[in-house]
This record gives structure tokens, sequence and C-alpha cells, in this order.
């Protein structure tokens, strides 16, 4: 399924966006969609923390790099040490991709290693 269009802030995964749906969008520093001023500022509320990985492997930040929150629906990325969290990942590329490209496979490609699912999102 296609997104729908309208203007929307992208950064909403934490649940509490504060966007009226009219004051004007910012761009995400990471990934480069629409994001409201208050997730804008949420973002960059912290530094963000990373963990080292069990023996030895690969570690993964502690927070989605969509909006920021930490919490028990992260996904990390299998080429990189971002995690995005699975409401964020919904709200930028569907149910049907979280569905298929997350839930049903053994490894996931972030939006940051490959930004083609949420390209058509990005201000041209």
């Amino acid at each position: 399924g296609t997104l729908p269009m309208e203007p929307c802030c992208y950064a909403r995964g934490h649940g509490h966006c504060p966007w009226d749906g009219q004051s004007a969008l910012k761009i995400h520093p990471t990934i480069k969609v629409p994001v409201c001023p208050g997730c804008y500022q949420f973002y960059f509320k912290d530094a963000f923390t990373y963990t080292d990985g069990d023996d030895g492997g690969c570690g993964s930040y502690d927070h989605c790099r969509c909006c920021a929150d930490g919490g028990s629906e992260l996904i990390c990325c299998d080429h990189c040490p971002q995690l995005f969290c699975k409401p964020c990942i919904k709200n930028l590329a569907g149910a049907t991709y979280l569905e298929e490209e997350v839930d049903d496979k053994e490894e996931w490609t972030c939006f940051c290693c490959d930004p083609a699912p949420i390209a058509h999102l990005k201000p041209s």
C-alpha cells in the first residue's frame, strides 16, 4: 500500500507527538523526512547512548533513530548499529512493509543503510 502524502510528522512513533497538524515541519537530521518541531526537539533532548554487544558482538544504539524513544519494540539493523521502533517503521514504510520486510525476515536493513523504502517521503 502507498502512504498518504498529506503533511505528517514521521517521528511520532514514541506516542507523544505534539504536532497540531498546522505548524511548519522540520526535516529529520538523519533520515531527512518531515518531523514536527516538538519531535525534532525531543530527538535532540538527550544524547544517543550506545551499548556494546554481548561476547564482543556488534553493539547498537539504545533508541529509535527516527523518534529517539527507547522501548521493547526496537528492531536492530543487521548492517549498522541503528535501531528503529516498530511504530516508526510502520509510519515510515507502511504496515505491509513492517510485516513482510521486518517481522517475516531473519535480517533487516534500516533506512539509514537503505533509504529506498522511504525515499518518497523526503521533500524534493
